[in-house]
């Protein structure tokens, strides 16, 4: 006979409360929803920065991250510093508190600085073209790693050839053409050439550019093997930058590709154009955006993209496809809602479903936004309006299912005694499931990395809110429910399709003693009773089938590999903004730049801190200077001056550039001219007392330094890299090259990193106490430590998840075999989900980690369900008939979330935007394989191993602990009706 415990009376009251006064509890939850919706509205929106970009992907409070920190606020402010003045970036600062502080040095030191979204708005109001000249002269002044330009990007069999080189002079031209017309070179009558492979031609063939482009081609055509030789002989030269040499005027690695002149290839695949256009700040970038579609364009032999330097249009273009991206969700509200209606037959009940699923985002998002105090909200989150669509259905079809249940047992007793009965046991299955889901998500809260965290956060507090409006919005509902068809009324708004034979049709005759009558078994009861026998049937094969499975899946899954690259991009390679990035890639320019290296500086005067709110990346942390340092001592001179010496002795680090020297080397040397000198810098007698090498009298050393670094050392870096306040060294830092890419795997940067790393451990620890604090940062180790932590979030989420799951399964099941089968089950899930996604190239990358974190608490939730339905029975009852009566109780509403789940994945496939189209994998995955993973390999080891009595080890460790004599007292205390007034009378007798 069926257990079904009996509510505390808190439970019980609340539940008789709803099933009595169902409009009172809908009203009064609508109007707080209402009210919810109207703050949000009117004060939380206001405040939010919705971020598209990429802004945001770094980690915040490791060890990187607090001297990534203090570097980028030092790099950023060190104009202001130098010159001891508010200048442009503190120009919004109101003006009453630069009169509070005297200097940037006390502002940055007092208040947490803007940070990277801030910034790069900044950085792009800043930016200006430095080129006023309206013919080639601009070219001399091109600098693309510090400004902004218009680009095209070409690819084709081979640029080189005269069709190719007749397209690219005339969509150039056109483009030159629609910048004119758009007022982007209002400074001339014309645009001035671009710097282009068309350029270089020209410059070869003696034209100044304001020659036709037929005029071009034809005199080129003539003496394309020339050009093309003097074109290959100069990458060669650029790849070996320290005797480079080049016979053509005009030349860069941005015309020719990687492969081009290697081992005589003189096809040439990629190339680009950069625009000489005024004036591409964050304000005009938007009209520069709205012109594309004039720019020339693909005709017969070359391919061309458009973006600028700074990816302006893949951002736009990000923000346009999100808008789609977000449409989805309201189809997949769509097929949801078809979903509910199909499952309840009832328009009342569907529409108060997709009410409780719209009215969870508002609730989520005030609880993300007052009480998490966010204001950071990235593209990601969007994620979770599929997430609610699902899961929210999900909890739906459990109460339903539950009510209709207990009416289908019960069908004459009042609404009130079916919700007593109905609505503790839903609200409890329903909070198994949401426990392990949430948690999964919350789980992922560990993360440093502020959009990893913002998403797990949003869409956990989705899945909460779906759980709780379930309660506040369906119970009610499905009171009325109840009610109308008890009364009688059966319109289409109520109740649709509804059988000739149901409970709300029963009279007390139907129930006389001796009455055959019974309610006949609906379709998917019957479907799955068939599904049992054939299962049971072949019960041993199946569990062969399924090990040798889980076996396979297991040995590929754990064969997932790290990516290549470590490269975040949120476009797929079908959209022409990111062809710009890739095809960039390809150019013999971006292979010297990366071959090059990344820079890595020493840092002297600063301590590791990053104080600012680490979940909102628009803020940096204040300026946190290290109170010991004190470079005058005569050891800290001597540890300065052997410190560059010392570090590029190593094979790993790198120059700069060629004859780079530190600051203190360059000083050094300085002095020793001076000293010799007839002709001396005015003040330097005054300012170094006549010192003339390091160390040097330490009384002179601050205002020597610093006097040399004003006067001479200014001019030789392009950093400020000495600081001084009032003459005394405040900050210093020294640079050098790591070979290693942001591109580059995991593992490589992580290696490069460790041996910087204990090179300076080494290095400080020997020196004088006041450099102890020194430390070294590069922004790709930067990028290393993010996606590290990205990679132990989804390693510590998930077993996190794990964990959480086994204990919410042992403690609703009590059995410990049921929760060792629940793992098992969840290994195949995990094992299965995975292997499916190696076998379509999936990578543990950022995006993917993140998706696999949250695939944990998925994954468990119909295993969940059938171990509580197992557990229903009290007593000794066979394993055969817990486990079919478990599969018809609820295997439609895991079928039927299966599929709304499944659907809100599929249609999330046709997302632009990269991890959506992810997720939306993972997720469909992770249905097909939990589905089987319920229904064939949980319930084949229940049908074969499972227990009859589930609860009776349990009981007897936990009676042993509690130091009672018997374990057994309670197992069959339920077994009576009067004690389980939720059982039918036919049931009892049976």
């Amino acid at each position: 006979m069926q257990q079904k415990r009996v509510p505390a009376k808190v439970v019980k009251y609340i539940s008789r409360f709803i099933g009595s006064r169902p409009w009172v509890c809908l009203v009064g939850a609508l109007l707080v929803s209402a009210i919810v919706i109207i703050i949000d509205i009117t004060f939380i929106f206001k405040g939010i920065k919705f971020e598209v970009s990429n802004k945001g992907w770094k980690s915040r409070g490791t060890l990187i991250a607090k001297r990534g920190m203090q570097s980028d606020v030092i790099l950023f402010h060190q104009d202001s510093l130098y010159n001891d003045q508010f200048l442009s970036e503190f120009k919004e600062l109101p003006i009453q508190i630069t009169e509070k502080y005297n200097s940037p040095w006390e502002y940055l030191q007092s208040n947490v600085v803007p940070g990277y979204i801030a910034l790069g708005i900044f950085r792009k109001l800043e930016t200006k073209n430095s080129d006023s000249s309206c013919n080639s002269n601009w070219f001399s002044k091109f600098n693309p790693g510090n400004e902004n330009y218009l680009s095209a990007m070409y690819k084709g069999k081979n640029l080189l050839d005269p069709e190719s080189v007749l397209e690219i002079c005339t969509a150039e031209r056109t483009t030159m053409d629609a910048l004119k017309n758009g007022d982007f070179c209002s400074v001339c009558d014309q645009c001035p050439i671009p710097f282009s492979l068309t350029a270089a031609i020209g410059a070869a063939l003696g034209m100044d550019g304001s020659d036709s482009c037929e005029v071009l081609v034809s005199s080129y055509a003539s003496n394309q093997s020339i050009i093309t030789g003097q074109l290959a002989n100069c990458a060669n030269a650029l790849r070996d930058p320290d005797s480079f040499v080049c016979e053509l005027p005009i030349f860069s690695g941005l015309f020719v590709d990687t492969n081009f002149g290697v081992d005589g290839n003189f096809d040439l695949e990629y190339s680009s154009s950069y625009f000489s256009s005024d004036d591409i700040t964050y304000e005009t970038v938007e009209s520069l955006y709205q012109i594309t579609g004039s720019f020339g364009k693909k005709k017969d032999y070359v391919d061309i993209v458009y973006d600028t330097s700074y990816e302006d249009f893949n951002i736009i273009s990000q923000e346009e496809i999100m808008l789609k991206d977000v449409a989805l969700a309201f189809v997949s509200v769509i097929v949801t809602t078809l979903a509910i209606f199909i499952h309840t037959k009832s328009m009342w009940l569907t529409a108060m479903g997709c009410v409780q699923i719209i009215f969870a985002a508002p609730f989520a998002f005030f609880f993300y936004r007052v009480v998490g105090k966010i204001t950071f909200f990235p593209v990601i989150n969007l994620i979770g309006l599929f997430v609610s669509s699902a899961l929210g259905a999900d909890d739906l079809f459990v109460a339903v299912d539950k009510w209709k249940n207990a009416r289908l047992e019960n069908p004459l007793v009042s609404t009130e005694d079916i919700a007593e009965l109905a609505l503790p046991d839903a609200a409890g299955a329903m909070l198994l499931t949401t426990s392990t889901t949430s948690v999964a998500f919350f789980a992922t809260c560990v993360s440093p990395v502020p959009p990893v965290y913002t998403f797990a956060l949003f869409c956990g507090l989705l899945v909460i809110f779906n759980y709780v409006l379930n309660i506040a919005l369906i119970f009610p509902a499905l009171a009325l429910y109840d009610r109308w068809l008890m009364d009688g009324k059966k319109n289409i708004f109520i109740a649709c399709l509804m059988k000739k034979e149901n409970p709300y049709d029963q009279t007390p005759s139907d129930h006389d003693e001796g009455s055959d009558v019974e309610v006949s078994e609906s379709f998917i009861h019957r479907l799955l009773s068939l599904f049992y026998k054939y299962l049971h049937r072949f019960r041993f094969i199946f569990l062969v089938v399924m090990i040798a499975v889980t076996t396979v899946c297991c040995y590929y899954a754990v064969g997932i590999k790290l990516p290549e690259n470590s490269d975040v991009r949120m476009l797929p390679d079908t959209i022409s903004y990111e062809k710009h990035y890739i095809w960039f890639r390809k150019l013999l320019a971006y292979q010297s730049r990366v071959g090059g290296g990344n820079i890595v500086r020493f840092f002297f005067g600063l301590q590791p801190a990053d104080n600012g709110y680490h979940r909102d990346p628009d803020t940096l942390s204040n300026l946190v200077l290290d109170n010991n340092f004190d470079p005058s001592t005569t050891q800290s001179q001597i540890f300065l001056k052997e410190f560059c010496g010392n570090l590029f002795q190593n094979e790993f680090v790198h120059l700069p550039y060629e004859n780079y020297n530190c600051s203190i080397n360059e000083f050094d040397h300085w002095l020793s001219e001076q000293a010799t000198t007839t002709d001396q810098l005015d003040g330097f007698s005054t300012m170094c007392g006549d010192e003339n090498s390091l160390p040097m009298d330490p009384l002179f050393f601050h205002s020597c330094f610093s006097f040399w670094f004003r006067e001479v050392g200014v001019q030789l870096y392009d950093d400020k890299n000495v600081l001084d306040r009032d003459g005394i060294v405040k900050v210093l830092w020294f640079d050098a090259i790591a070979k290693v890419r942001f591109e580059d795997p995991y593992y490589d940067l992580r290696k490069d990193w460790l041996l910087f790393e204990n090179w300076m451990k080494n290095e400080v620890s020997n020196g004088p106490h006041e450099l102890q604090s020194g430390f070294l940062h590069g922004s790709v180790f930067w990028w290393k430590d993010t996606s590290g932590q990205v990679l132990n979030t989804a390693l510590s989420a998930a077993a996190i998840a794990v964990g959480f799951a086994a204990i919410i399964v042992l403690v609703s099941s009590r059995s410990i075999r049921l929760t060792f089968f629940s793992g098992l089950c969840i290994v195949y899930i995990l094992a299965s989900a995975t292997a499916s996604l190696v076998s379509i190239g999936w990578e543990l990358g950022f995006l993917e980690s993140v998706c696999f974190a949250i695939l944990i608490g998925i994954s468990s939730d119909f295993v969940i369900h059938f171990t509580h339905a197992y557990n229903a029975y009290a007593g000794s009852v066979s394993r055969e008939l817990r486990t079919e009566s478990g599969l018809k109780h609820m295997g439609p509403s895991i079928l039927a979330s299966a599929i709304t789940t499944f659907t809100a994945g599929f249609v999330m496939l046709f997302c632009t935007l990269t991890f959506f189209a992810k997720f939306a994998q993972m997720l469909m995955f992770t249905i097909i394989h939990a589905i089987i993973g319920s229904f064939v390999v949980y319930l084949t080891l229940t049908d074969i191993f499972g227990p009859k009595e589930p609860t009776k080890l349990f009981n007897r460790i936990v009676a042993k602990i509690a130091g009672r004599q018997k374990a057994d007292d309670n197992i069959d205390k339920d077994n009576s009706f009067e004690d389980n007034p939720s059982m039918s009378q036919k049931e009892y007798e049976s």
